[in-house]
Formats: structure tokens, C-alpha cells, sequence
């Protein structure tokens, strides 16, 4: 009889212990897809910076190569406006850049480095690639990258 009692009971869940295991079943899946979420944001954040290098380091080749024989470049540096600026498109975003130049200096001395006459004076030249500007996506910051060379008169 003991075991006829045991037998009628253990043949079924209660409804709290179904209720338990849809609740940790859905905790559970509820996780999971967050996490891919932040996953997929944190890639696309990545690829986005990879880009955004990438076209910094391609720009300011381009620029400083240009710019090492430009007369106009050497006449005054380009600390508040910019030297260049201009948009790049790399798959569906839209990156914007800015460059600016200075002339180097000896901090011990104040004198231009490479001399202050033609054909040898040295200057720093720095981009800053932006995207995601506040108006295109709710939500994101403008994000950015930058990156810097030193370019030499004539070469």
C-alpha cells in the first residue's frame, strides 16, 4: 500500500515546479540573447575603429606626401582651420576627417627644427577621422580616432 501512495504521487510535476522551469528556461534565453546583442554592438564598434584607422593612416600617407612639396603647406601652420578636410565612405559609413599641421620646435632653444630657411623644416601633421554624429543615430556619440606624422619639406 506504502508503495501504491508513493507510485500515484511521483507520476507528474506540480504546477510550481513547471512554473520554476519555464522561469529559469526563460532567464536563461533572456541572457543568451543579450549577450549576442552586446556582442554584435562590441564587433561593429570594433570594425568601425579599424576603419576609422585605416583611413586616418591612408589619408595622412596621402596628405603628407603631398603636402611635402607644397609651398602653401610650409607658409603657415594650420592649428585652428584645417590644412584638409573632407568625408570617406568605407561600406555604409560615412567617416569625416580633419588635418592640421605645426610646425616643430626646439622646446630648449624656440628654434624651428630643420632650420627656419627652406628645404629642411619639419612638421607634425594630425587627422582626426569622426563618425556616428548625434543627429544620424540616436543614441551613439560622435566616436573617434586619431593619428599623427611628422612630414619633412621636399622629400
Amino acid at each position: 500500500m506504502d508503495l501504491e501512495r508513493r507510485m500515484q504521487r511521483s507520476q507528474g510535476f506540480t504546477l510550481s515546479e513547471v512554473l520554476l522551469a519555464f522561469a529559469l528556461l526563460a532567464t536563461t534565453i533572456l541572457t543568451l540573447i543579450a549577450l549576442s546583442l552586446y556582442s554584435a554592438k562590441a564587433a561593429n564598434k570594433s570594425t568601425h575603429s579599424v576603419d576609422a584607422a585605416q583611413v586616418a593612416r591612408r589619408l595622412l600617407d596621402r596628405l603628407a606626401s603631398q603636402a611635402s612639396t607644397d609651398p602653401t603647406f610650409w607658409t603657415a601652420d594650420h592649428t585652428t582651420t584645417p590644412y584638409a578636410s573632407g568625408k570617406e565612405k568605407v561600406g555604409r559609413t560615412e567617416f569625416e576627417y580633419e588635418v592640421y599641421s605645426q610646425t616643430l620646435s626646439d622646446r630648449r632653444t624656440g628654434a624651428t627644427l630643420g632650420g627656419s630657411g627652406t628645404g629642411n623644416r619639419i612638421k607634425k601633421m594630425d587627422i582626426a577621422v569622426t563618425w556616428f554624429g548625434d543627429s544620424e543615430k540616436s543614441g551613439y556619440g560622435k566616436r573617434s580616432v586619431r593619428d599623427t606624422c611628422l612630414v619633412n619639406e621636399g622629400l
